[in-house]
């Protein structure tokens, strides 16, 4: 008998779970990035989540954290954590599945792919909740991309993917110092 696993768990059966909540957390407007969260609810009263950071000025799904068998007081503990640095907002799936896609089809745009473990988080997704809110995302930053680097970023991968597909002065950047 095989151990347990979340990932298994979740590519078998997260878009068969109904959708207890979404939210998106918003730091600030300055940054672009939200801490977006989906609650599913599991037949044996637990919870499947996904916890997804976007940047929605260039990167799109940054990062991601996904898991299973969470109690109602998991859930509330995440909660207060991002309650700490972002005020949340409760979403309507449509909304959520809108942020979440809207600012992948942007960085995809730039050549630029979703955090490698989106590829099981996005079971706890339905692209079929897109609709025709999509369009209202916000996305970048007066009108272009802004790339603010962060600590674990690949600086010059994601510059040259930026020059390669919109080119140099298309788009603006903050680097950290030891950067320029």
């Amino acid at each position: 008998m095989s151990a347990f696993s979340a990932k298994n768990y979740i590519l078998k059966n997260g878009r068969n779970l109904p959708i207890e909540r979404c939210f998106i957390g918003t730091s600030s407007d300055e940054f672009g990035i939200d801490q977006c969260m989906i609650i599913r609810k599991q037949p044996s009263g637990y919870f499947s989540i996904a916890l997804f950071l976007v940047d929605t000025f260039c990167l799109g799904v940054k990062d991601v954290i996904y898991n299973c068998n969470l109690t109602t007081f998991d859930i509330q503990e995440m909660i207060s954590r991002i309650l700490q640095s972002s005020t949340i907002k409760d979403v309507t799936p449509a909304e959520f599945h809108n942020h979440i896609y809207a600012s992948i089809d942007y960085a995809e745009s730039f050549g630029l792919m979703p955090c490698k473990d989106f590829k099981y988080a996005e079971y706890l997704l339905n692209p079929d909740l897109i609709d025709d809110g999509i369009e209202d995302v916000e996305l970048g930053k007066d009108g272009k991309p802004l790339y603010i680097a962060g600590p674990f970023d690949p600086v010059k991968n994601i510059l040259a993917a930026l020059n390669r597909t919109i080119g140099e002065g298309n788009y603006d950047y903050i680097l950290p110092v030891d950067e320029l």
